[in-house]
């Protein structure tokens, strides 16, 4: 999720209440958590993320499959985490 406000923006003014942010950094959740208390913010990694299969209607990334196609096995890791989000998507 990252500490944009994009979240709080699909909260506030889109109506989206029922939405789950992940970020793996406790720091930028804390501070999410104090900026929006009310949004669910939780810390998680977003390769092996700790949800049931089939958990999710829709997942939106925000500027994630850039940042993983940077690292020195981007292809790999990015792999990885379309099979993590693809297996917490509902078909």
């Amino acid at each position: 999720c990252g500490n944009a406000p994009l979240s709080a923006e699909l909260y506030y003014k889109g109506g989206y209440k029922n939405q789950i942010n992940v970020d793996y950094s406790d720091v930028v959740i804390k501070q999410q958590r104090n900026r929006w208390p009310e949004i669910d913010w939780r810390v998680m990694n977003c390769l092996d993320l700790g949800f049931s299969d089939d958990s999710f209607d829709f997942i939106i990334d925000k500027s994630l499959i850039d940042t993983t196609m940077c690292y020195k096995n981007g292809n790999e890791t990015t792999m990885k985490l379309y099979s993590e989000l693809h297996r917490v998507l509902k078909p």
